[in-house]
């Protein structure tokens, strides 16, 4: 909420505040204090000053709520989960991983296969949150939330809230965005650990956080192809999470893509296209990171050698395995030698 000031400023004398028990807010108390301190300035005479300043000011009261989650993990197994969310507004920078989930129904397929990518999304009632987890992936993200209130609950909607979503009349809006240098730096550094407890971290993480929230409320770019997506109750969905089941299953088998659609009773033409248009990566992309996020888990796990997980990730060389681990995950596959 922000309020401006006429162009000239007249101070004024006030009588004395009585000082109670009961706190003002904090905006009673910036209007007091504006208040006496404008009554205070005089010349160098001891006249008052009753034109004191030309030009524009203004009072901004922030009312944001922010939530921020961030997570530098290794998935250590597969699963899948749900949840409730409350009515909400979701920015998230994926750094590194996938993250496989649904909303509603609706698809949210995240990823930073190809670079750091941005998404955000606004449930205005409460949603179901499916979420599935894959052992072996790294998964680098942040998560920035900014609760909406709801009729009848009390709190009443505020300027901020409405300025953000008064765009957006859907129960469910999904927008991507393309991260800028500046909102990935500042995710990396909401990540760092050396921020550690400092007074201060908590500040500066806000501030982080609420740059990132600008860039994707200023770059968002409304996901169409989502919208037009199937819902897990509808029969592309099902078949593509079957035929990724297989697939998870049968990883350490050699399997080609006939062999994948034959065995869920589909062309390969529907399996690729319901695949991608589901996950949002090809079956091949997809077969290679699993087996590389598994070659990752031996390294860690393990102990093995980078020959052995090459040979386990389906590599005849070791030099090729490590280009591709490092193409993958950003650091060579003996940064997770023991030792």
């Amino acid at each position: 909420m922000s309020k401006s000031c006429p162009s000239t400023l007249h101070t004024q004398a006030h009588p004395p505040e009585e000082v109670s028990d009961s706190t003002p807010t904090l905006g009673a108390r910036r209007d007091s204090a504006a208040a006496l301190a404008a009554s205070a300035f005089v010349d160098g005479q001891g006249n008052r000053i009753n034109r004191l300043l030309e030009g524009r000011c203004t009072q901004s009261q922030v009312d944001l709520k922010l939530e921020i989650h961030a997570n530098d993990t290794l998935e250590t197994a597969s699963a899948h989960g749900s949840l409730r969310l409350p009515p909400r507004v979701t920015v998230c920078v994926m750094l590194e991983g996938d993250l496989d989930a649904a909303l509603d129904g609706r698809p949210l397929a995240m990823t930073a296969q190809h670079g750091p990518s941005g998404h955000l999304w606004i449930n205005r009632r409460e949603a179901l949150l499916e979420r599935w987890v894959r052992a072996g992936q790294r998964v680098r993200k942040v998560v920035i939330t900014l609760p909406v209130s709801q009729p009848g609950d009390g709190a009443g909607e505020s300027s901020t809230e409405r300025s953000l979503i008064e765009g957006f009349p859907e129960d469910l809006t999904f927008l991507r965005w393309q991260p800028s240098a500046q909102a990935i730096r500042y995710a990396e550094e909401i990540l760092a650990e050396e921020r550690g407890d400092r007074p201060i971290a908590s500040l500066e993480s806000t501030i982080a956080a609420l740059a990132i929230f600008r860039g994707a409320l200023s770059h968002g770019v409304d996901e169409k192809p989502a919208r037009a997506r199937s819902s897990p109750g509808t029969r592309d969905l099902v078949r593509a999470r079957k035929a990724r089941d297989y697939i998870l299953r049968s990883i350490n088998e050699p399997m080609s893509i006939a062999d994948i659609a034959s065995r869920n009773g589909m062309s390969v033409s529907t399996l690729q296209r319901v695949f991608k248009g589901c996950f949002g990566t090809t079956v091949n992309e997809f077969m290679r990171m699993r087996r590389l996020e598994l070659a990752r888990l031996a390294l860690l796990e393990r102990g093995v050698t980078v020959g052995e997980a090459a040979f386990e990730a389906g590599y005849s060389s070791a030099a090729n395995f490590s280009t591709a681990f490092q193409r993958a995950f950003r650091y060579p596959p003996s940064a997770c030698l023991r030792g």
